[in-house]
């Protein structure tokens, strides 16, 4: 099966910041366009990552929002929530930070992970779990996101016919858009290689083990 056309919009087309390449410090107004721009319907050439630019794109996800797939996941079981501690008045009164609220949920990536499986194995979708991943975007309301690929990984887009199948099983009437990553939501420098292909960054940073990195979470 063929993989998705990433189709993108004229080079021509004017974005502001964040979208168009700055190396200034995002301000209050940059942070509150990003919460209020139109998601993508095709990929905007400026934001495809060039090696020839200095600057590096911010990551952007092709997909769809989570609202469906949290309702499914929470008809049909597979949202688990668990009550916190409760507080007196006079702990509430006298707390330094707002409180826990009532409920939350456990591990909200691995229920929607989950309900998707669920999804593609009533609609016959094999290796659902394999195209998709549950990420954060950049939108108003919950940022959860149903990520198929990004601008940095075009050429892993899934078969045009997956897409399709998982649309129709998700209950979206339209076909999957860009939106911009909640961490990685800017611009940024590119490091400077070394001789090797090595990073100056990571040349004159010591290397962590994988257990250190797991005790220092």
């Amino acid at each position: 099966m063929p993989a998705v056309n990433v189709n993108t919009v004229s080079p021509e087309l004017e974005l502001p910041v964040p979208f168009a390449p700055t190396q200034r410090k995002l301000t209050s107004e940059d942070y509150l366009r990003v919460f209020q721009y139109t998601p993508f319907n095709y990929l905007p050439k400026q934001l495809i990552p060039l090696r020839s630019h200095s600057m590096r794109a911010p990551l952007m996800h092709c997909g769809w929002t989570m609202d469906r797939l949290w309702k499914y996941a929470e008809d049909n079981g597979f949202v688990h929530s668990t009550a916190t501690e409760t507080f007196t008045e006079d702990e509430l009164a006298s707390a330094e930070f707002p409180p826990i609220s009532e409920s939350f949920v456990i591990d909200e990536g691995q229920c929607m992970s989950n309900a998707l499986e669920d999804i593609g194995a009533k609609h016959g979708i094999k290796d659902i779990l394999e195209f998709t991943e549950i990420e954060r975007v950049v939108r108003d309301g919950k940022g959860g996101f149903i990520s198929l690929y990004t601008n940095y990984t075009r050429k892993r887009a899934p078969p045009a016919e997956f897409v399709e199948k998982l649309r129709v099983a998700l209950g979206e009437e339209e076909g999957p858009k860009w939106y911009l990553d909640s961490f990685r939501c800017y611009w940024e420098p590119k490091p400077e290689l070394l001789f090797g292909g090595q990073s100056r960054k990571s040349a004159t940073t010591p290397a962590r083990s994988k257990f250190a990195k797991s005790r220092a979470h």
